[in-house]
């Protein structure tokens, strides 16, 4: 009996002993884990910022008055832009694709622009479409759009002075 006893007793000492370096290697794999989680992470954010915030930042940023941290949450209220396999997707906020007329909206500053008047609200921060050729507006001798103006006046007296 006491040479059972004993043999039990070593089996015991060798099982705690493999169970100590199994909890060492999970403790081992656990770290190694979190660091590849972290590693996956920074990489996801990395592809987000080249593939999706940098692009949407150069889209929307011609389109506003004023800098684009101070209007894309009120933009991301009414729309969504994530990536797909085609690139960039430009969806309503409830994955709905977008409409312009009888298409549906793709990913750039033309049907953007035109969703956002649909959507109004926005006109005190969107800049005016620029009609006229070669990037002047559309009253300037460019060959666009040229707006009625008024017959000139005579100068007005101000102050006293011609």
């Amino acid at each position: 009996m006491t040479e059972n006893a004993e043999g039990l007793l070593a089996k015991r000492d060798e099982l705690l002993g493999e169970v100590k370096a199994l909890k060492a290697k999970v403790a081992s794999l656990e770290a190694d884990l979190g660091t590849a989680n972290a590693t996956a992470e920074a990489a996801q954010q990395e592809v987000q910022r080249i593939k999706l915030d940098e692009p949407l930042a150069e889209c929307l940023g011609n389109l506003f008055s004023v800098r684009l941290k101070y209007v894309l949450p009120e933009v991301q209220e009414h729309f969504a832009f994530s990536l797909s396999d085609d690139g960039i997707k430009f969806t309503q906020k409830n994955g709905d694709p977008v409409k312009i007329g009888d298409r549906d909206a793709e990913f750039n500053p033309a049907d953007i622009r035109t969703a956002l008047e649909q959507v109004g609200g926005f006109d005190g921060v969107l800049l005016t479409k620029m009609i006229g050729g070669g990037g002047k507006p559309p009253s300037s001798s460019s060959g666009g759009a040229i707006a009625d103006s008024p017959a000139p006046h005579a100068p007005r007296q101000q102050f006293g002075l011609r």
